[in-house]
């Protein structure tokens, strides 16, 4: 990803390196369809010219819908297409309008479910998970994750993206019980891409795109610093 500017953080907002960067999409214009293939473009802008058949697979999308969701992004103008070629109109752009939307447009149809887990096995998480299941399975993402990106040790709450098979073996390993006040919550692990590649960490950690959101999203007050660090070195 590209590195910028500063940013700061005001209520749940955005204030992009570029102030005339702020913009919100209205609902009907750019569905969790175009936000799973902006998400996979910017994270690894080679995938922009891929085949339809890689980028199906690498989004969990069809290749008539991965067909349709370019259409609608080269027609909103986050894309251009020249001589067969595709290439960003303004990738800082897209990154913070993609952060903006994050909440209300991709995060309800990742998650698969929010759970209570026992403290001692928390803190077992991350060597149970590296044990149990394969690098490329899983990654950990909100607050526990940027823990990995920038060590400051904020402890409240797990997200772990999994795939949506491994769902039940992940509740019986890790005893989770359903429930609204929960301390751990499990996301969909939609694309290989989901998994960030440039850290040395043994454990796999989440796109510091998707853990900057989640901060964002839950405003974590606690983490505004964080949060800074995160955008000014890894967006």
């Amino acid at each position: 990803m590209e590195r910028s500017g500063q940013t700061q953080i005001h209520s749940g907002e955005i204030a992009c390196a570029d102030k005339e960067s702020k913009h919100s999409l209205n609902r009907s214009t750019l569905n969790d369809r175009g936000m799973r293939l902006l998400f996979l473009f910017i994270v690894n802008n080679a995938y922009l010219n891929g085949s339809d058949l890689t980028i199906a697979k690498m989004t969990g999308l069809s290749i008539s819908q991965v067909k349709t969701g370019l259409q609608q992004l080269i027609h909103l103008g986050m894309l251009l297409r020249t001589d067969d070629t595709l290439q960003f109109i303004n990738k800082r752009k897209l990154i913070d309008l993609w952060i903006i939307n994050y909440g209300r447009l991709l995060r309800s149809w990742l998650i698969l479910g929010n759970y209570q887990i026992e403290s001692s096995i928390e803190e077992r998480l991350q060597q149970k998970l590296s044990t149990i299941l394969p690098d490329d399975s899983y990654a950990i993402g909100g607050v526990m994750g940027s823990d990995f990106l920038i060590p400051y040790q904020h402890k409240t709450g797990s997200q772990i993206y999994i795939k949506p098979e491994d769902l039940g073996f992940i509740k019986k390993s890790f005893s989770l019980i359903p429930s609204k006040e929960s301390n751990i919550t499990l996301f969909h692990l939609f694309s290989p891409e989901v998994i960030f590649h440039e850290t040395h960490s043994k454990i796999s950690v989440a796109q510091p795109l998707l853990i900057y959101s989640e901060l964002l999203h839950n405003r974590q007050i606690r983490a505004e610093e964080t949060m800074r660090i995160i955008y000014d070195q890894y967006l």
